[in-house]
């Protein structure tokens, strides 16, 4: 009996997103996208890595939970544009700065740059992902919180 209920209610949520889904069956759905869950940590080609992925500091500040290889030092090369002439493995540690972007239409085509603190949690905006035929689009689903786990 145990069996047939949870079958049944993986069967319900399986096509539709919800405000009550964690952030991993979110993410791992394939059907959205996060507008503003990406942090910019200073690397010379300016990688951001996902707000997932980072922990929040005793003094404060953010630090990526995995090593992240960091490119420290680029050169140009030709047309190809910049590469990575040096790079290590590493914690990244960086200051409580977070970029956001607030949607300025209701689909999210213009958007505006916001430089701010990041609060804990952090509200970030979810979008259905979608298809249509003038190419892809995103519609608004809802916001939610998400809360920077601690790193110690």
């Amino acid at each position: 009996v145990c069996i047939a209920v949870t079958l049944v209610s993986t069967s319900v949520f399986a096509g539709k997103i919800t405000k009550d889904m964690s952030w991993d069956e979110l993410r791992d759905s394939g059907k959205i996208s996060i507008l503003n869950e990406k942090i910019s940590f200073g690397d010379a080609l300016g990688h951001k890595m996902s707000i997932f992925g980072v922990c929040k500091t005793a003094d404060g500040n953010f630090q990526s939970i995995n090593p992240k290889k960091i490119c420290d030092e680029v050169t140009v090369h030709g047309r190809s544009g910049l590469i990575c002439a040096s790079s290590d493995y590493r914690i990244v540690k960086f200051d409580n700065r977070f970029v956001d972007y607030t949607c300025s239409a209701p689909r999210c085509d213009r958007r505006r740059r916001v430089i701010t603190k990041l609060s804990n949690p952090v509200m970030l905006t979810v979008y259905s992902k979608g298809e249509g035929r003038q190419g892809p689009f995103h519609e608004l689903l809802f916001r939610k919180a998400y809360t920077i786990p601690n790193c110690y």
